[in-house]
């Protein structure tokens, strides 16, 4: 199918703006960094391919506005499943997360029943832990299985192997509400080492903070339309979300593709922690935040039920 991009009109100025300020002023662990609004991003200039096109150029601006003169109290992680005043019903916070990180893939090791292991980490003075890792990038879940494998030689009939699995299906249970003690571990998303250096450098700091945080790409220019299923769309229908890159790359092309020059070129680099815990809060079915997407690669979009309208396939 032909690819769409659509912009919106009466809205655009409130919604980025919006975006921004929830996604740029909220902190998700102690130690995390601040995430400003990158300048200096300035793509070739290249015509736009189908399913691209620029919004408004005051649009970014005002966003950037509201982000300069907004500040919000820093929210811990942990105090997600914690609090009982400020969280949303948990069937309504899975309902977010699962239209967020749409058909995105990780990759884990694991055993015969499809298991991920989880690795004996090393021991402190409160005593050792098992970790689970689930990758987005294949070639490190291999290297994973290696690493495994050569740590305990005991292990090498047990035909372990490096399988795909929906995100869906273990960001929530497994990673965010998982129980340590029933699960004989914790489990922690790895981003590629790449792109976690790529946002350190964007961002201009020696560390995103906590280990397992996935770095979000983010152009608040772009959009693209998503139809076929009564999730797929807003509340008024129209389907319009803003791309989350995981990889900076699928981002640049995106805008260079767009043919988007200095202000909608800006780049926004939020991480995938923070996003979830904006999910979190009761804000409105429509917040801008919710408008987000996961997208693992470029020529994801145009695939399952994207497409230039009617029904999905």
């Amino acid at each position: 199918r032909q690819r769409t991009f659509a912009c919106q009109r009466c809205r655009a100025i409130a919604v980025a703006a919006s975006t921004l300020v929830l996604l740029l002023a909220t902190s998700a662990r102690p130690c995390a960094v601040s995430v400003p609004l990158m300048h200096g991003t300035r793509p070739v200039e290249q015509e736009a391919g189908p399913c691209w096109q620029r919004r408004r150029r005051e649009v970014v601006a005002s966003a950037a506005a509201a982000l300069l003169s907004t500040h919000l109290p820093q929210v811990v992680w942990a105090d997600i499943s914690d609090s009982s005043n400020d969280v949303i019903k948990l069937d309504v916070f899975a309902s977010r997360i699962k239209r967020l990180v749409g058909e995105v893939s990780v990759f884990a090791v694991t055993d015969p029943t499809g298991s991920p292991v989880l690795e004996q980490q090393p021991e402190t003075p409160s005593g050792g832990s098992k970790l689970g890792h689930f990758y987005f990038d294949e070639l490190e879940a291999s290297e994973a299985l290696r690493r495994v494998l050569s740590s305990d030689r005991s292990l090498g009939n047990a035909k372990l192997e490096v399988r795909k699995l929906a995100l869906s299906d273990v960001f929530l249970p497994l990673v965010v509400m998982g129980k340590q003690e029933e699960l004989g571990g914790r489990f922690q998303l790895e981003a590629s080492t790449k792109e976690l250096k790529t946002a350190e450098r964007l961002l201009r700091v020696e560390s995103l903070g906590a280990p397992g945080q996935i770095p979000l790409f983010i152009c608040p220019s772009l959009e693209v339309e998503r139809f076929g299923t009564k999730a797929a769309s807003d509340s008024d229908g129209s389907g319009l979300r803003v791309p989350a890159f995981l990889r900076e790359a699928d981002m640049q092309d995106a805008i260079r593709r767009a043919s988007l020059k200095g202000e909608e070129a800006e780049v926004v680099v939020t991480t995938l922690q923070r996003v979830a815990e904006d999910f979190a809060k009761p804000t409105e079915v429509d917040s801008a935040s919710q408008k987000l997407l996961l997208v693992a690669d470029s020529g994801d979009i145009g695939l399952g039920t994207w497409g230039s309208g009617g029904a999905g396939y």
